[in-house]
């Protein structure tokens, strides 16, 4: 993406990394409660980290679609959930 480094005053090419953050035990991951964008100016190197948003992404051109959780940052909700519909569907069947 193209943006004004606020360092060098540049416009040039910056990378953008997106990268989540979630509720985890024992690395098993539950659900996820944020998502940043880390940009960095390849002309100077500035890092800067911004709260992605779909304010941020129609502002820098990027689809805030491209962008979602992944589903293996549920699988803790994902496991005890089916936990649970299992033991309800056993004691039913007894």
């Amino acid at each position: 993406m193209h943006t004004d480094c606020p360092v060098c005053n540049s416009s040039q090419h910056a990378e953008v990394m997106v990268y989540s953050e979630y509720v985890h035990v024992y690395y098993i991951p539950f659900f996820p409660v944020g998502k940043d964008a880390f940009t960095v100016c390849s002309q100077c190197g500035f890092k800067k980290t911004t709260p992605l948003t779909r304010g941020f992404c129609s502002a820098h051109s990027l689809d805030y679609r491209k962008y979602r959780h992944p589903m293996r940052t549920f699988s803790g909700l994902l496991t005890i959930g089916g936990l649970i519909g299992l033991t309800i569907l056993v004691y039913q069947l007894d």
